[in-house]
């Protein structure tokens, strides 16, 4: 977590949280993202990427941004922002359609 999370206040709704799909492209060169998605990424309490090889992991630790392997379904990734917090999801070159399916089917319900 880091300084600009928000906390739950006691006797409060929790803070409602917030879910960044960071997409890119392989005509773009990795490490060239624009100002507000590097600060999505450093202002995120957990950064995640389903593809381990993914061309912006080197250049995202490069900048000193931890990023978790892992591949959450909607629902897991809607639990791990709760509170508040927030989570970018580092785009695999498919641009995650079961993710963005299953958030789709959420925000319907």
């Amino acid at each position: 977590m880091n300084a600009t999370s928000p906390e739950a206040v006691a006797g409060q709704a929790p803070a409602p949280g917030r879910v960044v799909l960071l997409t890119t492209s392989h005509r773009v060169a990795p490490g060239l993202l624009s100002w507000p998605a590097w600060q999505a990424l450093r202002t995120a309490d957990r950064v995640l990427c389903a593809d381990g090889a993914h061309p912006q992991l080197p250049y995202l630790r490069e900048a000193g941004i931890r990023v978790d392997e892992s591949a959450p379904t909607a629902e897991e990734l809607v639990d791990a922002c709760a509170g508040g917090h927030t989570v970018v999801v580092v785009a695999t070159g498919e641009g995650e359609p079961a993710l963005t399916d299953g958030l789709a089917r959420l925000a319907g319900s």
